[in-house]
């Protein structure tokens, strides 16, 4: 039989005709799908959108931010799709008429919203876009993927202006901060100096309350002065039994003249005595202004804040402007005129007692004169001053006791205080040193900011040889191509050509293989060269060719015992069945994203085999076992059944 099916078609050239024909619908099914859709997503470049820029400047740092133009800049440098630059009326007609698939809008507020990042009062960024999926769905699938490509992008130059406009701030913090450290560090070094003279201040102020023994010792002496001049007062003060005894001794001249003698040296040495007491008083208290002068020249007293120098001197001036002190002055003043005028008139009641012998009771009554003047210098002036002088340097020993322990007190805490601060200067400085060492490892030029904007970078690795859409295609397309191939085949060719009946199933077997099997192979061949000039290279080109030929009999196998079983309803049969194929085979999106009857369906269909195997031997590692396997078991299932519809219609015969 299957030598009179090749005779048929020889003897009609129009057979031969349809047999070639029947060749290459699979090819050219083929080549005309796939080579629509063979790269568009390598020409998305070419996929035209509008850019409408209204965007305005607003100030950053300082300076001048301008995202919209920053944008626009890029986009014209990138081309990752077809940029136009229109107005936003020009925009929107060029959408609504399909000459536009996306319009992407800079609104006026763009770069004011970017430059609110480094305000208290931050607003998100927004950029509008606009799709037109009526037009093309994919498309707008496109733009989407483009838009979120531009956010990205947006992102990355806003947190780089913002990344280097804190650099920028760092870099002025680094500087303030090391100036700040080199501050810290002479103010520690200020309070070590401090310190040093409060410590200073306290030895002075030491050594002046040492001093101040000399006040008590000129205090003392002063009481001893006040009582000696009560003592003195008290005797050169005459009674009338006295006077009268004056009298009596007129006749005793030269013996009173010896006793007026004396007397006088007596005075001389008292008031000497008195006039080196007065005299050391005046040098213990001019030691004592020395002192404290002295004391205002030390470099602690200088090293303090000037509040506390006042407060020193404050104290100071109390005392030395005390009236008490001016009145010791004054009463020592005094007392030093009244003893020298009580030594003149006893050097005058001598030279008078030689002069006046005499003239004794002349001299005599000068002398009571004399006497009465004395006690009455001594007990009107001399003693009130004396007592004065007393009491006053007895004020200025507890004012300058007082004085010196408030300065003694002060300087303590003061001594304290500078040390706190020397510590905490100190620690100061450490901190600062620290931070300052910390910010100058801390680079902060434009490289940083250019990676912190955009830190990532994504290292895609895929060893599978998918070049682009079109092969990543061919194994679902090669295999709808080779299943419509064997339709075409049964529906053109029919159960025989020749119409010669076979005798058996064997017979019938044979003449299908020498026909339909040799165009199945042809089929096979055809597809694998035209996917070859699209531009497919499988890793293992034989074994694709294996393959090809291997699906393309198996498919024949199916669709020749259905027709050959069925007549027409087997026809219909394998159109429903091929779409059931399209639909549950997996050919374009993952099975786990279909509904969950395509799930089920998926394992049971020998095109999720052929796509699987087809999938190895093009871009995988080319394991053909198990789904070979599976084919081969299908072409062996489907050869046995038409053998037995060939033995059940050879018997109807």
């Amino acid at each position: 039989m299957l030598k009179e099916e090749w005779k048929a078609i020889f003897k009609n050239k129009f057979f031969i005709v349809i047999m070639l024909a029947l060749a290459i619908i699979p090819a050219l099914y083929n080549w005309i799908f796939l080579g629509a859709m063979w790269n568009p997503y390598g020409k998305v470049n070419q996929l035209p959108v509008a850019i409408v820029n209204q965007d305005k400047s607003a100030k950053l740092n300082g300076g001048t931010l301008n995202l919209g133009s920053q944008m626009a800049s890029q986009m014209k440098s990138s081309k990752d799709l077809d940029y136009h630059f229109v107005s936003e009326t020009e925009a929107e007609k060029g959408l609504n008429d399909g000459k536009y698939y996306m319009i992407v809008t800079f609104p006026e507020d763009l770069s004011t919203q970017a430059s609110s990042l480094m305000t208290n009062h931050p607003e998100k960024v927004n950029i509008d876009y606009q799709t037109s999926q009526g037009h093309n769905y994919i498309s707008s699938k496109m733009s989407n993927t483009a838009a979120d490509n531009l956010k990205s992008k947006v992102s990355e130059s806003i947190t780089r202006n913002y990344t280097q406009a804190i650099f920028a701030n760092l870099s002025q913090l680094k500087s303030g901060m090391s100036q700040a450290a080199k501050g810290s560090q002479q103010l520690a070094l200020g309070t070590n100096s401090a310190l040093t003279g409060s410590q200073q201040l306290t030895n002075g102020i030491n050594l002046f309350s040492d001093k101040l023994s000399s006040v008590k010792q000129l205090t003392s002496a002063t009481q001893d002065l006040s009582s000696g001049l009560s003592t003195l007062t008290e005797k050169t003060d005459l009674t009338e039994s006295q006077k009268t005894q004056l009298l009596q001794l007129e006749s005793g001249l030269n013996q009173l003249n010896d006793g007026i003698q004396s007397g006088s040296a007596q005075i001389d040495q008292v008031a000497t005595q008195l006039l080196t007491l007065i005299d050391s008083a005046q040098g213990i208290m001019d030691q004592v202004k020395t002192q404290v002068d002295n004391v205002k020249n030390t470099a602690a007293f200088q090293s303090l804040t000037p509040a506390q120098q006042q407060q020193i001197l404050a104290a100071i001036q109390k005392v030395e402007s005390s009236p008490q002190l001016a009145q010791i002055q004054a009463l020592i003043a005094q007392s030093k005129n009244k003893i020298n005028d009580a030594l003149l008139q006893s050097q005058k009641l001598s030279n008078a007692s030689n002069l006046l012998l005499p003239t004794a009771s002349t001299t005599l009554d000068s002398l009571s004169t004399g006497m009465s003047s004395v006690h009455d210098a001594l007990s009107q002036q001399i003693t009130p001053g004396s007592q004065k002088i007393a009491s006053g340097m007895n004020q200025l020993d507890i004012g300058l006791t007082d004085g010196t322990q408030q300065l003694a007190n002060g300087s303590v805490q003061l001594t304290s205080g500078i040390t706190s601060l020397n510590q905490g200067a100190n620690q100061l400085a450490n901190s600062l040193n620290f931070a300052e060492q910390k910010l100058a490892g801390t680079p902060t030029d434009a490289n940083n900011a250019s990676s912190i904007a955009s830190p990532l970078q994504l290292n895609h690795k895929d060893a599978d040889n998918v070049a682009n859409n079109g092969v990543a295609m061919a194994p679902y397309m090669i295999s709808v191509a080779l299943f419509v191939g064997a339709m075409s085949v049964n529906l053109m060719i029919g159960k025989s050509l020749s119409g010669r009946k076979w005798k058996n199933g064997r017979e019938l077997l044979l003449a299908k293989l020498g026909t339909n099997g040799v165009l199945a192979i042809a089929q096979s061949l055809v597809v694998v060269g035209a996917v070859y000039l699209l531009g497919l290279r499988a890793n293992f080109g034989w074994k694709m060719i294996f393959s090809t030929v291997l699906i393309s009999l198996a498919f024949m196998a199916i669709v020749t015992f259905f027709n050959l079983w069925l007549d027409k309803v087997g026809a219909f049969l394998m159109l429903v069945f091929m779409i059931v194929q399209l639909a549950a085979s997996a050919g374009t999106y993952p099975i786990q994203l279909s509904e969950k009857v395509y799930q089920v369906i998926n394992p049971l269909i020998p095109m999720t085999y052929t796509i699987k195997l087809l999938r190895e031997v093009i871009s995988l590692s080319g394991n053909m076992m198990p789904y070979s396997f599976i084919l081969i078991g299908i072409i062996i299932l489907f050869s046995i059944l038409i053998i037995l519809v060939g033995r059940r219609e050879a018997r109807t015969i």
